[in-house]
């Protein structure tokens, strides 16, 4: 385990890359990477070659070492854990053989097997990871952003490019099979993991520096949390006050209206996935949900309660709102949006969740998947509601018929 554990701490720079000064030879301050090469030098999250002082910027980089530098960028910027204080999180047992092409003795195999074995990265199909392969704008972002669905429609990294798109993506990607360069990595990393992060800070700072100049004797209720952003909510002098957190927001807070003072909440969802657990939240009171600073209303006019059910994917929450007649989804990925297409049919009062993907009240059993994108809810025909129970992956059985998707195996129709 020493062994394998000094192969790490030797490792820590991108394969046979030494430290040295930021103002490389061949990277001018003027260059639009500079910012973002300089950052992570002096973090100690990237090196240059120090034979020539160059850093090598439009060399190609590997799926090895995107995925190393990644992780260190991530633990970094989450934990505080800096690359040297890498070697602690290794005191475990391994798989250094954890792929076909993947030997114990290979600089990044304590890195790529400790990626597989928390579930960050998966390989292909012939349990291979092909860690010196040069890696494409669509692979790096799989790795930013593991637990991601791949999804059944478009193409497999949308979700992942989804998200980091307006963020993270420098202007020189064009495709999403682009081979990324040493300064397009780096660039991807350090605005994801590092400067995304700390605008999130200084929206927290902010609201802190706003609470204590202005209002000091406001009470903090909480915030509503989603994969990027979170909204602020504070009581103050009778009145709910809001701010949203996201970084490509103004501080600006807002003075919510027709609140309940005395039962306004937040109502927490918490999913386990690859990444641990996240929490998805919603503000409400005895009258209705928020959205923000907002009432959640249908299109007559109907104010929206919410119902004592929540769901989850490895992405995605859902929590369940009605308004007199309908119940409707409300899914929470990077904020929650309403899903104006109801259960059909569904009794409020007896409404259930099976699993994450099967509901049921006293009269139908419905299948619904909540995704970014989510689909219709669906209500499943010909299904037992007394046996009818769901099994894994997407599948479920009852006393007569298998069901996958929410519809019945074709061979048994």
């Amino acid at each position: 385990m020493k062994r394998i554990l000094l192969i790490l701490v030797l490792s820590l720079v991108w394969s046979s890359v030494t430290q040295v000064h930021a103002d490389f030879l061949d990277l001018s301050a003027d260059s639009e990477y500079y910012q973002s090469i300089s950052a992570m030098v002096d973090k100690g999250l990237v090196d240059g070659y120090q034979e020539d002082n160059t850093f090598r910027p439009d060399q190609l980089v590997t799926r090895a070492e995107f995925l190393k530098l990644a992780y260190l960028t991530n633990l970094y910027s989450a934990e505080g854990i800096k690359p040297e204080s890498i070697e602690p999180l290794l005191d475990r047992t391994l798989d250094l053989n954890c792929f076909n092409d993947v030997d114990q003795n290979d600089w990044y195999a304590p890195i790529v097997c400790l990626n597989k074995q928390n579930g960050n990265i998966q390989g292909y199909g012939d349990n291979t990871f092909g860690p010196n392969d040069h890696i494409n704008v669509g692979e790096a972002a799989r790795m930013m952003t593991p637990g991601y669905p791949t999804g059944s429609e478009g193409h497999w990294a949308e979700a992942s490019l989804t998200d980091l798109a307006p963020h993270a993506l420098p202007n020189s990607i064009n495709a999403i099979d682009q081979l990324l360069t040493r300064k397009e990595a780096v660039e991807m990393i350090w605005r994801h993991y590092i400067a995304n992060h700390a605008q999130l800070k200084e929206k927290e700072s902010s609201l802190l520096v706003w609470l204590d100049d202005d209002f000091l004797d406001m009470d903090y209720i909480g915030k509503t949390q989603y994969w990027i952003g979170c909204n602020y909510y504070a009581k103050y002098d009778g009145q709910i006050y809001h701010l949203n957190c996201h970084p490509d927001t103004t501080l600006d807070p807002t003075v919510m209206l027709d609140v309940d003072i005395d039962s306004f909440k937040i109502e927490t969802s918490y999913l386990d996935n690859n990444q641990g657990q996240r929490a998805f939240s919603m503000a409400l009171d005895d009258k209705a949900l928020y959205l923000r600073d907002e009432q959640l209303e249908d299109t007559t006019g109907g104010i929206f309660m919410l119902l004592d059910a929540k769901a989850s994917t490895e992405l995605s929450s859902v929590f369940f709102g009605h308004d007199s007649t309908k119940i409707y989804p409300i899914i929470c990925y990077e904020g929650c949006h309403l899903n104006n297409i109801p259960f059909p049919d569904a009794d409020i009062e007896s409404f259930e969740i099976l699993d994450n993907l099967y509901y049921r009240d006293k009269n139908s059993l419905f299948y619904f998947y909540p995704s970014i994108k989510a689909d219709a809810p669906l209500k499943i025909i010909g299904a037992d509601l007394e046996t009818f129970e769901p099994t894994e992956d997407g599948y479920a059985k009852d006393k007569n018929h298998t069901y996958y998707l929410g519809q019945m195996m074709e061979a048994e129709r």
